[in-house]
């Protein structure tokens, strides 16, 4: 060590054990979100959805709307294009639902990689089911191609007068309605009552 670092070193103030513990508790929440989304939308995974959701549906009480969307056809759209054309195709889904609902909503998807279902719990009045239809029914570029894509909504609520529903019963109805849509052919919607 030369005479001048050594005296750098001595000038230098030692760390501070404060700001240390604030960059690490720092580095763990950065982690901690990381983890908790997914990596291709955003969205939240399923376990801290469900957390989040909980939590907003606590202030949301009879108010609250639970979506699921299932995009249509899409493992056609895989073995046609790969999953980079996957890819292309839920980051576009997962964006324009994004752009269709409240800035509140709290928003996830199921399944992880290669899943193709998004929740969504928002407001009741906040949504227009029949324009999210058409809105994910728009088609997505794909290697300069226009591909034609479609999604499948269900959708839960509950009687204004009833008490608040529990997430799970949502879920339930929800998940109940998209079979209804899917069954009633692609791009189409259904909300249930629980």
């Amino acid at each position: 060590m030369t005479a001048v670092e050594a005296r750098n070193s001595r000038d230098t103030p030692p760390d501070d054990p404060l700001a240390a513990a604030h960059a690490r508790e720092a580095a763990l929440e950065a982690e901690v979100h990381r983890l908790s989304r997914d990596d291709l939308t955003g969205f939240l995974r399923r376990g801290p959805w469900g957390q989040q959701a909980a939590e907003a549906l606590l202030h949301l009480g009879s108010d609250a709307l639970l979506l699921i969307t299932d995009l249509d056809r899409f493992k056609r759209i895989n073995d046609r294009f790969g999953h980079r054309g996957g890819d292309v195709v839920l980051r576009t889904q997962a964006h324009r639902l994004r752009e269709s609902l409240p800035s509140t909503a709290v928003l996830g998807r199921l399944g992880g990689d290669g899943g193709d279902e998004f929740l969504a719990l928002t407001e009741r009045d906040a949504v227009d089911l029949q324009n999210l239809v058409q809105v994910l029914a728009r088609p997505v570029e794909i290697l300069g191609r226009a591909v034609p894509v479609s999604a499948s909504v269900g959708a839960a609520v509950r009687p204004a007068c009833a008490p608040a529903p529990l997430l799970a019963d949502l879920l339930a109805t929800a998940d109940d309605a998209l079979y209804e849509a899917k069954t009633a052919g692609r791009g189409s919607c259904r909300i249930r009552t629980c």
